[in-house]
């Protein structure tokens, strides 16, 4: 038993046949009624959110009111002010956004909304303070560029970000590159504390001089002390590195 209609599908015989077994046989030993049973198929698309923000459901290929066997849906996210669509879990996967869904089964999808925080900076000349205008600024998350920036007249810079570990760089026309200045590490935790960024840049063929400063922190029995925070003065610091004035 077949249908020429893809929503109809055969569920089983009923009468002189029974079973699901499709193609089958009968003997024909007397008159026979046979009814071959098909059900429609329509299937539920369960949205489910996290965080705040809404999915939008659009049918791009309809064959009835409601989503039957092979129609294709656009979900989109729209996040709340304040928050940012991350990504999809379930029957979907990623970050597309919007996406499109075939409708062959029952489907669950969420949608994972993500609350943003600000994140501000400049970039200064290293050795006049003055901020870098039309510096570039590159954020990076788990190795992929997801925003490039450029900095105000006075060297600032702002924007905003869901939470995750980021490396952010600067460069300007000019300045040192692909050096411990140019580069920033953040992370914004779930508390979503605001977070502020500076970058200082050397000029070019300024021939300034690294020196590296290690020890170690002891108590009065002499055991070493972890997660100290050590103060250093008489120079200035950028990223870890000083430079003797």
């Amino acid at each position: 038993a077949s249908s020429t209609d893809p929503h109809w599908v055969f569920e089983r015989w009923t009468g002189d046949v029974q079973g699901t077994s499709n193609p089958t046989t009968v003997v024909m030993n007397s008159d026979k009624n046979v009814t071959a049973v098909f059900k429609y198929l329509r299937h539920a698309l369960n949205i489910t959110i996290e965080g705040q923000g809404s999915v939008h459901e659009t049918l791009i290929t309809s064959r009835g009111a409601s989503y039957d066997e092979g129609d294709e849906v656009i979900l989109s996210a729209v996040p709340e002010e304040g928050w940012e669509f991350d990504h999809w879990e379930g029957d979907l996967s990623g970050n597309i956004n919007p996406t499109s869904i075939i409708m062959d089964a029952e489907k669950n999808v969420t949608a994972v909304f993500c609350e943003i925080v600000s994140v501000t900076g400049i970039v200064l000349d290293l050795q006049t303070q003055q901020g870098i205008a039309d510096a570039q600024v590159n954020i990076i998350k788990d190795g992929n560029t997801v925003k490039q920036l450029l900095t105000k007249v006075n060297g600032s810079f702002e924007t905003k970000l869901s939470p995750g570990i980021y490396t952010i760089t600067a460069n300007a026309s000019g300045y040192v590159t692909n050096t411990a200045y140019n580069v920033q590490i953040i992370e914004i935790d779930s508390t979503h504390t605001p977070v502020s960024v500076s970058f200082a840049l050397p000029r070019e063929g300024l021939g300034l001089k690294y020196c590296s400063l290690t020890g170690k922190v002891i108590d009065e029995n002499g055991l070493p002390l972890q997660d100290v925070t050590i103060a250093v003065s008489g120079g200035q610091q950028t990223n870890g590195i000083f430079t003797s004035e």
